[in-house]
Order: structure tokens, then C-alpha cells, then sequence
């Protein structure tokens, strides 16, 4: 450089610098720094004081770097070989590709005026901050050479500025896709560059590319980038396994959607806030209703029957209520809802909803379960209808059993009494005459005997005559001693004092319930005792027919024929039934009816 025609205008002495800031020489009034011919090729830095010494480092590089709107004057503190310090003020005069030319004037604030802050000192304090971003950041000239890249830069796609410093080279690291791909990134990057520059103010623009790292893999970044004085700025954020992710949920979805599309039941899934996002299309065929029309449980429940108006409301606080459950207890099991609702063609439908929640995702199907309650309701109807014509039964043969043994008692028991009379008589005719046919009408009259006591018996126990002529205490005590007469069975049997006014249906479903409990204890549980209880307690009758038998497993024999016939009996009486059975201890039934 020629610095001759500087030397009549400056004030105090000039400095050309290299490119590295390496002293070429100094000239006149140079009464601080030694002559040039004695200090050549040493760097300008080592007279700078420490604490400067980086500020000047980037305002040199903005000098040799940065257009015409750089910083071009700093104020110095310098210190020569004497150790004598001196501010003095920078300028520059004269810069080229090689270097550049400063004149240095000394300055002497005043005591109380503070140092000048340049722009600098600002800009020291940036590059520094940005220096330290935990993202990589790079900036580049508005020839679109890059000038800065920070550590995480380097971190991440592992290259020094040196390496990629042109535009060719930088720009070369992009992976395109298809032959189109690069002419639409310069599309969108200069009309980004032309809105800048009409607006300054414009928000920082986001191109999504893909770049070879140094290690040849190709890593996705977002790069969010601005202009600032004809410089621009890039952060670059590497988003490869957030792409991985984003890829994966995207796998997950259209799966989730494959297999939602294909399930043959109705399903839905909704956000937390109860905002459905998805119906597959057997909901839209079972219910006729579309995502547009069914945005929220709250349209959802438009179609819902209910029995009252606010019950809507009602059936929105207890999904509301059961999304709070769920966030204090993340692995609870959800009650299934039973719902009924109208479709769109008019049909009423029994829905059964089975929620679940995974990832802050309702999911629920809907169970068509209305030919299941049809047949429910079938079944129920039938069971009753059985079981009235079971009674209707019971009652028919209660009354037949009644009738036959009134008919043998009265009818047959006569013939065979008046058959006895006329034999006796026959036998005083002919016995002295006679004597062998006197001794056989003897046996005859022995043998009508035993018919008449034969018909009792099977009289009585097809209808005791003590039920219907004195009721039901009567005839199960004398039940009781025919136990204990035939079997051994001892018996405790406690009762009212009185009488209990029963219902003839309840009188004789009673009795062959005792029976029929009787005769499950003599065949089967080898008991010697038997306790059995008549009582009226609080408005109801109370049976308990107790033994002290070898018992037997309820799970295994809770279905006999002779248990469930005295419960269909109970049931008939809109009555309670109850039986405990313990293995070596014996067996209790007890039964409450109502009076």
C-alpha cells in the first residue's frame, strides 16, 4: 500500500496492517509506537492492552469482512515497549484485499466522562452469546459466503468455516430428493430474500432441507433464517430423529387407521377435552351419523333416548367425572357405559361403550347389544311364563293330589269298611258250621284291615287331612314324628304359639317344601337329628330346616333336582332361599316369605 498521500492529514501516526494484523509499517509523528523498519512483521495485537484485545480482533475482522456499513473507529487502550499505556482512537483510512491502513489519534477523556461503548463492544458480547447457542448458528455475506459458524455448528455437521467458507462449497452439502427440488429452494430462498428487503421487519423464514454431514450421513435440518444490514443469519436445527419420531407416528397412525377401518365394530376416538377427531366407517354405517355431525361427545348425546332432558347434562358429568378418575389413577378400568340411542334411518339401538385411554387418546367402541336385549328380554319373558305355568302346575296337581285323596279316603276307605262289615257278618253265619272257611273270612277280614290302613297312608301323604283341618304347625309335627317312626330321626320343631294365617297356595308349597327337604335328608346326609323352625318375624314367615348330616359341596350339587325345585317354589311365592352346607357339620335351609 502507498500511504504517502495520507501522511498531511494525520494528527497523530499511521499503522498498516496485513491481513493477520501484523505491523507492515508505521510513519510520522509516530512518538508512541517505535519506527516500522525495527518492529516489521509483528502483530499489532501484542500492543494492544489484554483486556481489548478480543474487541479488536473482531472489529479487524469486520473490517476486512463486512461491507461499507461496518465499524470503522474504535477507541484503544495501547501500551508500548515502556509499558506506557495511551487511549487512543482508530480509524480506518484505507483497505484493501491485503490489508488495511489505521490512523491512531490520541484520546484523553475526561476524568468523569466514561470510555465511549462502541458498536463493537456489543457486538463482542453477540458473538460471544451466539458463540455458546447450544444450536449450530452460521451467518454469510450477502454474496452468500459465510463468515461465522458457532461451536455447535462444528459439533454437529463436523465442518470448520475454512472447509465450507464459499458458496459453492456450502451450498453443495444439500441433498435434493428429485430433479425439481433444488429450482424450488432457490424459488422460495429469494423470494424470501426480495420480501426482506421490502420489509424488514418480516418474520424469519423456515426451509426444511436435508445435509451430508462430514461422516457422509444425511441429517434433516429446519433452518430459520433472517437479514440484518445486508448480512443473513441462520439458525439450523438438526430434526433427523425428530423426523424419525414424527415418521413413526405417522406409520403408527395410518396403521392405527388401517386396522380401525377394518375392525367390525363401530369406534371413535376423541381428545380429552371430549372433541372427537375420528370415526371409522362402521360407525358411520351403524349410526348414519358422520365426524361432521358427531364433533363432541356433546353431539354425540343429541341422539342419545333419555328419559329426561337434563340427563344429557348428567351423562356429560360422568364422562367429565371419569376422565378426572383417570388422571389421579392412570391404570384404572373403565365401567362400560349402557346407552341407548336413535340412529339417522330411525332405529333404536342398545349400545354397550367400552372406553379406553392411551397417550392422552379416548378410544371407545360401541357394542351392539340390541338383539342381545331383545333376546334378553325374550328369555326374561319366557322364564316367566314358565315359571307361572310352573305354579299354575304345582297348583293343578296340588289340587288333584287333594282330590284323589279325599276320593280314596272317603270313597274307597267306605267300600272296603262296608267289605269288612259283610265278611264279619258272612263269618258269624258260617264259622261254626264251617269252621275252615270261618278261618279263612277271618284272614280276609284281617287282610281288609290292612287295606284300610294302606289307603289312609296313601291318602295322607298325598294330601295330609291335618293341613286343610287344622294348617300347617299340625301337619308338619306330625310329619315329624312319621320321621322318627320309620327313620329314628329325632327332631326339635319350635313355633308360634298361634296359629299363622297362611294362603292356601303358601300353605301347600310350604309343606312339600319341608318334604321335599326331609326327603333329601333321609336319603342322602345319614343325619340323626333334624331342627326345624315356623315362625312369623317382622310381617314375614320364616322356615329354617336344619340337620346334622355329613353335608356336601354347594358348588358341586347347588343344582340338584330336589333344591331346585324348592327354590322354584320359593321364587313362585316371591320369597328369599337360602342354603349353607358345611362338609361333617351338616346342612340349613332357610326361607322368608312375605305374608
Amino acid at each position: 500500500m502507498n500511504a504517502s498521500n495520507l501522511e498531511h492529514y494525520l494528527p497523530g501516526f499511521a499503522i498498516e496492517l496485513d491481513a493477520q494484523a501484523n505491523i507492515l509499517q508505521t510513519w510520522p509523528n509516530n512518538n508512541f509506537i517505535v519506527s516500522s523498519n525495527k518492529r516489521r512483521k509483528k502483530s499489532f495485537v501484542s500492543y494492544i492492552h489484554q483486556k481489548q484485545r478480543d474487541t479488536f480482533k473482531l472489529f479487524f475482522e469486520l473490517l476486512l469482512t463486512k461491507n461499507k456499513k461496518s465499524v470503522k473507529v474504535i477507541q484503544l487502550r495501547l501500551v508500548n515497549s515502556n509499558k506506557e499505556e495511551k487511549w487512543f482512537t482508530l480509524e480506518l483510512k484505507k483497505k484493501s484485499a491485503a490489508g488495511c491502513i489505521l490512523s491512531a489519534t490520541e484520546y484523553k477523556p475526561e476524568a468523569n466522562e466514561p470510555l465511549p461503548i462502541s458498536q463493537l463492544h456489543k457486538l463482542n458480547s453477540f458473538k460471544r452469546f451466539i458463540e455458546n447457542l447450544p444450536f449450530p448458528f452460521a451467518s454469510c455475506t450477502a454474496n452468500f459466503d459465510l463468515t461465522f459458524v458457532n461451536k455447535k455448528f462444528k459439533e454437529v455437521f463436523g465442518y470448520e468455516l475454512e472447509e465450507i467458507k464459499k458458496y459453492k462449497n456450502w451450498f453443495s452439502l444439500f441433498k435434493w430428493d428429485y430433479p425439481g427440488q433444488e429450482d424450488e429452494h432457490d424459488e422460495a430462498f429469494y423470494t424470501a430474500l426480495s420480501r426482506f428487503k421490502e420489509n424488514p421487519n418480516s418474520k424469519p423464514v423456515l426451509l426444511q432441507r436435508q445435509l451430508v454431514v462430514k461422516d457422509k450421513t444425511v441429517r434433516n435440518v429446519d433452518i430459520h433464517f433472517n437479514i440484518l444490514n445486508d448480512e443473513i443469519f441462520g439458525i439450523l436445527e438438526d430434526v433427523t430423529e425428530k423426523k424419525k419420531i414424527e415418521q413413526e407416528l405417522i406409520k403408527s397412525h395410518d396403521k392405527f387407521r388401517n386396522i380401525a377401518e377394518h375392525i367390525p365394530m363401530p369406534l371413535i376416538t376423541a381428545n380429552l377435552d371430549l372433541s372427537i377427531n375420528f370415526v371409522n366407517q362402521k360407525f358411520i354405517e351403524f349410526t348414519g351419523l358422520s365426524l361432521k355431525e358427531v364433533q363432541s361427545f356433546e353431539d354425540w348425546h343429541k341422539y342419545l333416548i333419555l328419559s329426561k332432558p337434563e340427563d344429557k347434562a348428567k351423562n356429560l358429568k360422568e364422562y367429565h367425572a371419569l376422565l378426572k378418575k383417570y388422571e389421579q389413577n392412570r391404570n384404572m378400568v373403565f365401567p362400560v357405559l349402557r346407552k341407548k340411542f336413535k340412529t339417522q334411518k330411525g332405529d333404536i339401538k342398545d349400545v354397550h361403550l367400552n372406553f379406553s385411554i392411551f397417550d392422552n387418546q379416548i378410544y371407545c367402541i360401541l357394542e351392539d347389544v340390541t338383539s342381545l336385549k331383545n333376546t334378553e328380554r325374550e328369555l326374561k319373558n319366557s322364564q316367566h311364563q314358565l315359571r307361572a305355568l310352573t305354579s299354575y302346575l304345582q297348583k293343578i296337581r296340588e289340587e288333584e293330589r287333594k282330590f284323589i285323596a279325599r276320593e280314596i279316603h272317603d270313597e274307597l276307605g267306605q267300600l272296603i269298611t262296608a267289605l269288612k262289615i259283610d265278611i264279619g257278618f258272612t263269618k258269624k253265619k258260617v264259622e261254626k258250621a264251617m269252621p275252615e272257611i270261618g278261618e279263612r273270612l277271618n284272614e280276609t277280614m284281617q287282610l281288609a284291615d290292612k287295606l284300610i290302613k294302606s289307603v289312609r297312608r296313601i291318602s295322607t301323604s298325598l294330601r295330609p287331612s291335618l293341613l286343610d283341618e287344622i294348617g300347617l304347625m299340625a301337619a308338619i309335627e306330625w310329619e315329624c314324628k312319621q320321621l322318627k317312626l320309620k327313620y329314628g330321626l329325632g327332631y326339635n320343631f319350635k313355633t308360634d304359639d298361634q296359629e299363622i294365617e297362611l294362603k292356601p297356595e303358601q300353605k301347600s308349597n310350604l309343606f312339600r317344601i319341608f318334604q321335599e327337604a326331609t326327603t333329601n335328608i333321609v336319603r342322602h346326609s345319614n343325619a340323626t337329628h333334624i331342627k326345624v323352625c315356623l315362625q312369623k318375624e317382622n310381617g314375614r314367615i320364616f322356615l329354617l330346616i336344619a340337620d346334622n348330616g355329613k353335608g356336601f359341596d354347594l358348588h358341586k350339587k347347588s343344582s340338584t333336582l330336589g333344591i331346585l325345585g324348592i327354590k322354584e317354589r320359593v321364587h313362585s311365592l316371591k320369597g328369599d332361599f337360602d342354603i349353607h352346607s358345611t362338609l361333617g357339620k351338616g346342612t340349613e335351609i332357610t326361607i322368608k316369605l312375605p305374608v
